[in-house]
């Protein structure tokens, strides 16, 4: 995927390696040379994703300008995009496989890796413990990792950490 997408930018801004890395699920572009060739990050990593979406297995490619000016769509998807990417740390494409898919570069037994947005991937038990604070029980409302912080703070009395997104889960309290 890596060489078709370099034959891909190649062929429309010149010869060079402009996409350097791919660690699931993103792909590192070679800024330097794009500064180099006086071309636009932005028009580049436009054209990367053009041509990524059209891979057999991506869904969804999201840019690192989507990303960091937050122009991404307001669903689902886009929120756990945002909430994923980080802008120090990621990559400048992030890939969202389709549904089922799994990209690797080794064959390997694994069905599932947690990094995808899709519900067979991305359930994961949440169990708090403690009385006389939680109520026991199996709760049917929607939780997510990102509700365990803010739970947590408001057990302890204490604001949630900055840049919490999460929710308190009331419901499981006394």
């Amino acid at each position: 995927m890596l060489k078709a997408l370099n034959d891909h930018l190649s062929a429309n801004y010149g010869l060079g390696t402009y996409a350097v890395t791919w660690r699931l699920p993103t792909v590192w572009l070679d800024y330097a040379l794009i500064d180099e060739r006086r071309l636009k990050r932005a028009e580049v990593e436009a054209e990367a994703a053009r041509f990524l979406a059209v891979v057999p297995g991506i869904h969804t490619v999201f840019t690192r300008t989507q990303l960091q000016n937050g122009w991404v769509p307001p669903t689902r998807l886009g929120l756990l995009a945002s909430r994923s990417w980080n802008s120090e740390r990621s990559g400048d494409l992030l890939l969202i496989q389709k549904d089922g898919w799994y990209f690797s570069e080794l064959p390997s037994g694994m069905s599932a890796m947690h990094g995808t947005p899709w519900t067979y991937d991305a359930r994961v038990p949440v169990v708090f413990m403690g009385s006389p604070w939680v109520r026991s029980g199996t709760y049917a409302q929607a939780a997510e990792p990102a509700d365990i912080a803010p739970t947590l703070a408001f057990l302890l009395g204490v604001p949630p950490p900055s840049g919490s997104e999460g929710r308190v889960l009331r419901e499981m309290l006394r």
